[in-house]
């Protein structure tokens, strides 16, 4: 054998273990979609907040008391009510919500909408979180799962 043959097998091997670990990397870092048993159940605020989410199987949901208001990223008047639709966005954490009726009780309370989407997100930490933001981080509200 020479010199060359022995460089380039060398050569070959470090590539090849170079790709092995780029697709480990990939396949473990990879987002997953969201699977809707992470999702149906009971929602409540966490203590800095108020109201209640019941997400259902036939892609439906309720929001009932809410302090936070989806659509405007901003503290409700009085407390946020409303019904739709939600799915999950492919491979991503967020949910978006079509509402069928929307509404503050400080602003005429539930009323059939037509407002287009509202966005939160379910994320990791102390246990599964869904949270609604206003973009910005400055004012959100939590929300953790009672029970599937």
């Amino acid at each position: 054998m020479t010199i060359g043959r022995v460089l380039a097998g060398a050569f070959l091997a470090v590539v090849g273990l170079a790709t092995a670990a780029i697709l480990v990397l990939l396949y473990f870092t990879a987002s997953r979609p969201l699977p809707a048993s992470e999702i149906i159940g009971h929602w409540v605020a966490e203590p800095e907040a108020r109201g209640t989410a019941d997400f259902y199987a036939d892609g439906t949901f309720q929001l009932d008391g809410l302090s936070f208001d989806p659509f405007t990223g901003k503290d409700a008047i009085g407390v946020i009510s409303g019904s739709g639709t939600w799915e999950v966005r492919p491979g991503r954490h967020v949910l978006d919500f079509t509402f069928d009726k929307f509404g503050d009780t400080g602003d005429g309370g539930v009323l059939p909408v037509d407002r287009g989407l509202a966005r939160g997100t379910l994320g990791w930490g102390d246990g599964r979180r869904l949270y609604f933001s206003d973009g910005e981080e400055i004012i959100q509200i939590f929300m953790h799962r009672t029970q599937a």
